[in-house]
């Protein structure tokens, strides 16, 4: 048991060192071009899903027998359906399929393997939900459940998935819990007590405030399955008239799932919606003929950005579909261009409002144009527009729509007069935000410089990295491309390209930590990032120092502690002199041990000092440092960050006993909250405090490794380490110091050496 768990422990320690999976940058250009060419042919399966739902809502006719095959030709090898060719499985995607064929009225001959992908798929997605509430979890298992019963499958355990719904006290688990026990014939018991409880959160001022078409879809439908009537039915009925009216297009699934719960809700309350009537004519035409039906993003107009960035990417000059081309050039009024809602924009938008979404579109328009080679009509007129948005309002745009307006200027070849202003504007304004502020000073050419970027830029991949924190490809991006502009290095490279590669889905494409489907914002915002991150890799390898490895070997006789060294003959040594600015003739030179056993980790100092000063202080003084003592910072995972976090630690001890222990914070602080139970001993080669030689003292240290968050030490682990000698001659004697790892400065555990705990000296 013991080798099984040292095992455990040492390949938890030492994963840092396995060389990293990488991104398959091939197959994810290949994604990325496949999307790029499908254009508007594209179909996915949600699109096609909703606009059948919309037009049998409706009472319209919809042809659904001609999809049945291409729908038949989505199912995965495990039985599962994805939202497009070569897309993984997942309960939705696979409750979509199993609606348009129930719909074509198409035979389904792999029912079987269909079932055990759900079954299986369930007990997972459970243990999830029981854990913590998760929205997406909650979807997945009620699309499982009622896939299921289309198929006609027993669920054993029901029960279970039932009491995961009524957990979540709103209107939507209310609806999941119901929808599957009548999917299932399931008696609903307690029906008087669920209508009671549907109404009182329909009353809720704080609820009713907020509603969206969801919950109110959620709301009503819940309440008509159990045949109850709402106490406000007149505000809901007001409610229903205010709902926001989303386009219909061909961008995506999202407007049709508007258009299914408005239609849906009002035919539950006994409502008409004439306003829908002429968009319904138009639903059939934008669904392709089965032919057509292929494509692993839906759409290519919502997916302009990554569009742009594509052809960046393949190094090719290829242009959009020819509608897109069009729409651009069919709403220009000066130099902006707008959507023709704009033209009569709802009362609720003010001017600002208008300004902001003009902005997306002239870029949106823009982009565009240079797909196509085109350039827009009155560049001169754009870029003084462009001007004058940004200086009139700078305050209201947002982070990503400053950007948008910074890459029109760059698309046009633009560069206002006062651009020195205005990137002192946008400084002002958008400091923290340093990605911008960096592609900022790119666009408006100016030489701009960002003092401590570096150590603020890391302290979001060193959270992600060490706290595991799941982070999208897309927002990573921003940061290691401005650390690689800035000619900053970062350590820990091989974790994301391992992340990266995580998240590339068989169809070569890269998703979202919370999502199956590849997108293609994420897989181009990951190719970006895996050659950031190769630059970044290169120049940190030209600026390490390999040669700072110690080999701790281990022993059987741990030191006494008493300052004396005699028992580190067999001990690891490594030697250092003073490095600090101080011109000094005798300058401090230091041997440093290093030891281990099962409990802990001792480390030696013999320091050859000629003036002896250290005074008493008390413990976590804040100053310590500034009298003779010795120091050691502690990387106990060899994680190697540039950001001081929680598993990093430091102690100082001078020689008249202070201690000052310190560990980091997930923000990159020291935290003097950490008391470590840390064992020392000196002994004196001279006298404290006074004006005569002295030669120098001895120390000896005992590290607990559970102070270090390990059971006991591990054969083979691998930490992080700086090794410090503090120095002070003269009371009034300002700090110097010397380090064996040479840092630029301490609390930056990429900057420190590596130990590595070996076995038995022979």
């Amino acid at each position: 048991m013991r080798a099984i768990l040292a095992a455990l422990v040492l390949l938890m320690l030492v994963g840092a060192g396995a060389s990293a999976a990488r991104l398959d940058e091939q197959r994810a250009l290949e994604f990325i071009e496949q999307c790029r060419n499908t254009g508007d042919q594209t179909l996915a399966l949600p699109y096609l899903y909703w606009g059948l739902m919309v037009l049998e809502d409706a009472g319209q006719e919809s042809d659904a027998g001609q999809y049945a095959s291409h729908v038949l030709s989505l199912q995965n090898e495990d039985g599962g359906f994805g939202f497009w060719p070569k897309d993984v499985s997942t309960p939705e995607g696979t409750l979509y399929a199993l609606t348009v064929l129930r719909m074509a009225q198409a035979d389904f001959p792999h029912k079987d393997t269909c079932a055990q992908y759900l079954l299986a798929r369930l007990e997972r997605d459970a243990l999830t939900a029981e854990r913590s509430f998760d929205p997406i979890t909650l979807n997945e298992l009620h699309s499982g459940l009622i896939a299921l019963s289309m198929l006609g499958a027993e669920v054993p355990g029901i029960e279970r998935y039932l009491h995961i719904f009524a957990q979540e006290a709103g209107a939507r688990g209310l609806y999941c819990m119901l929808t599957v026990q009548r999917a299932f014939g399931l008696p609903v018991t307690n029906r008087q007590a669920l209508i009671s409880q549907l109404a009182s959160i329909t009353t809720s001022e704080r609820v009713h405030g907020a509603w969206r078409i969801p919950e109110l879809h959620y709301a009503v439908e819940s309440m008509a399955i159990l045949g109850g009537t709402f106490p406000n039915i007149d505000q809901i009925n007001s409610r229903m008239r205010r709902l926001p009216r989303a386009p219909l297009s061909s961008e995506g699934p999202r407007g049709l799932v508007g258009l299914w719960r408005t239609i849906r809700v009002a035919k539950l309350l006994g409502k008409e919606t004439p306003w829908l009537e002429k968009r319904l004519e138009r639903l059939p035409a934008t669904l392709p003929v089965a032919d057509e039906c292929y494509g692993p993003t839906p759409g290519a107009l919502s997916e302009l950005r990554a569009s742009f960035l594509a052809f960046e990417l393949v190094g090719q000059q290829g242009a959009p579909p020819e509608a897109l081309v069009q729409s651009t050039k069919r709403h220009q009024q000066d130099a902006g261009y707008f959507e023709s809602w704009q033209l009569s924009p709802p009362e609720r938008f003010t001017d600002s409002d208008r300004t902001v979404h003009r902005v997306a579109e002239t870029w949106q328009a823009l982009v565009g144009l240079q797909l196509a080679g085109e350039a827009p009509d009155k560049p001169d007129a754009l870029a003084g527009w462009l001007g004058e948005v940004l200086d009139q309002h700078l305050d209201e745009l947002m982070s990503y729509q400053v950007l948008q307006m910074l890459e029109c200027m760059e698309m046009i070849g633009h560069r206002p007069e006062n651009a020195p202003e205005l990137f002192e504007r946008l400084r002002q304004r958008f400091g923290s935000d340093l990605p911008l502020v960096i592609r900022a000073s790119q666009v408006l050419g100016v030489d701009a410089e960002f003092p401590g970027a570096g150590d603020i830029l890391s302290v979001l991949p060193d959270r992600v990295r060490v706290l595991k924190v799941p982070a999208e490809a897309s927002l990573l991006r921003e940061t290691f491309e401005s650390l690689a502009t800035i000619g900053e290095d970062y350590e820990g490279t091989d974790y994301f390209h391992d992340m990266l590669a995580g998240l590339q889905n068989p169809d070569g494409g890269v998703r979202k930590p919370d999502s199956p489907h590849s997108n293609i914002y994420d897989t181009v915002a990951a190719v970006r990032m895996a050659r950031a991150l190769d630059i970044l890799e290169a120049r940190r390898a030209a600026h390490r120092n390999e040669g700072l490895v110690i080999s701790v070997p281990r022993t059987d006789s741990p030191p006494v502690l008493d300052g004396k060294i005699f028992e580190w003959d067999d001990a690891a040594r490594v030697s250092f002199q003073e490095n600090s600015a101080r011109a000094k003739q005798d300058p401090n030179s230091t041997d440093a041990f290093a030891m281990w056993d099962d409990e802990c980790l001792y480390l030696a100092f013999r320091v050859k000092d000629a003036n002896l000063q250290a005074h008493p202080k008390k413990r976590d003084a804040g100053d310590i440092y500034l009298d003779d003592g010795v120091e050691f910072l502690i990387d106990p995972h060899f994680e190697r960050t540039r950001t001081y976090l929680p598993n990093n630690i430091c102690v100082h001890i001078s020689l008249a006993g202070a201690i000052d222990d310190d560990h980091g914070t997930t923000q990159g602080r020291i935290d003097r909250s950490w008391h470590g139970d840390v064992r020392f001993a000196f002994e004196l080669d001279g006298t404290l405090n006074d004006d005569s030689p002295d030669e120098g003292y001895g120390a000896e240290i005992a590290l607990p490794w559970t102070e270090l968050g390990w059971v006991r030490g591990v054969e083979g682990a691998r930490m992080g380490i700086d090794l410090c000698v503090n120095d002070r001659d003269r009371k009034e004697d300002r700090y110097h110091y010397s380090d064996w790892a040479g840092a630029p400065k301490f609390h930056v555990p990429c900057d420190w050496g590596m130990m590595e705990l070996v076995g038995e000296t022979p």
